[in-house]
């Protein structure tokens, strides 16, 4: 059994024709979250657990700073790993 065809929303099937008319741009600013900080700084101390560098994500960085603690901690770890400057 094969997928559904994926249909552009911008498009008609049944004239072939764009009908869309914007561009579609991403302008979308980055934002955390109090879920999406406390997720990453998880999924980083568990990947620093088992010896593994998370990747850096300064916004949510320097929300772990502020915060103190193993929030800190972690995120001072994951600094110092790539080399970051405050």
């Amino acid at each position: 059994m094969r997928p559904p065809k994926w249909e552009d929303p911008g498009s008609s099937a049944e004239t072939g024709t764009d009908t869309n008319t914007q561009a579609t741009t991403c302008t979308a600013e980055f934002s955390n979250s109090s879920r999406q900080i406390a997720a990453y700084e998880d999924a980083a101390a568990h990947l620093l657990a088992v010896a593994l560098t998370p990747a850096p994500n300064v916004p949510a960085m320097r929300a772990m700073w502020k915060a103190g603690g193993r929030s800190r901690r972690v995120a001072q770890i994951i600094a110092e790993r790539w080399e970051l400057a405050s």
